[in-house]
């Protein structure tokens, strides 16, 4: 007699919680002791290596996080953050909020920091002079060359001489493009250790018309 149907085509039979650490995949009944404890000396060591990961990782960023303040100072790490979060507008708007907050709360206690003139003034500086100011970023953080401006245009001529200024003030400063993390160099493939390709970024840097 069929079973497992109800009137209706309901069916009867029982519903399985797969969340349940009783059932499917993370069940451990009818696991033998032997097999049980196999696996919880396997877990176990995986989890010890993956906890030394994590000290060594965080043993490595806090040695980091004071070499940056070595470097540049008590408010060094602050402006790599700042940094960091510049380069996306989600990061951009934050640090706007940020500074807009302030002074909204600085104009209500008398501090000089809500009484200056505004912050936010209408920026005046010209479009050749971002792509030139972004190429030169790029150049010296050793991102990839990729101008955001069509080839035709001013903008892409200067988003190029920016660009190979900044890599040129890295070899002038003996801060060679290699320095930087793998892979982030656009430079990296075919001019590694290349002191030719060095000079002619100076080069053209120096017989650019001023």
């Amino acid at each position: 007699m069929p079973t497992g149907k109800r009137a209706g085509g309901r069916s009867t039979q029982p519903q399985i919680d797969e969340n349940s650490p009783s059932t499917g995949h993370n069940s451990i009944e009818g696991l033998s002791d032997d097999v049980r404890f196999n696996l919880l000396c396997k877990l176990t060591k995986e989890y010890e290596d993956t906890l030394t990961a994590k000290r060594e990782a965080m043993s490595k960023f806090t040695k980091q996080c004071q070499h940056i303040k070595n470097e540049l100072g008590p408010d060094g790490l602050e402006a790599v953050e700042d940094l960091i979060a510049l380069r996306t507008p989600e990061g951009e708007a934050k640090i706007m909020n940020d500074i807009r907050r302030r002074q909204w709360i600085g104009k209500r206690v008398g501090s000089p920091v809500g009484l200056q003139l505004e912050l936010f003034e209408v920026d005046r500086t010209s479009g050749d002079d971002r792509a030139f100011i972004l190429g030169r970023y790029h150049g010296v953080a050793g991102d990839p060359c990729s101008p955001p401006f069509k080839p035709e245009t001013s903008q892409y001529q200067r988003y190029m001489d920016g660009y190979y200024d900044g890599q040129a003030s890295l070899i002038k400063a003996k801060i060679s493009p290699t320095d930087l993390p793998v892979g982030s160099n656009p430079l990296s493939e075919n001019v590694q250790h290349n002191e030719t390709k060095a000079q002619e970024i100076i080069q053209r840097v120096n017989s650019r018309p001023h």
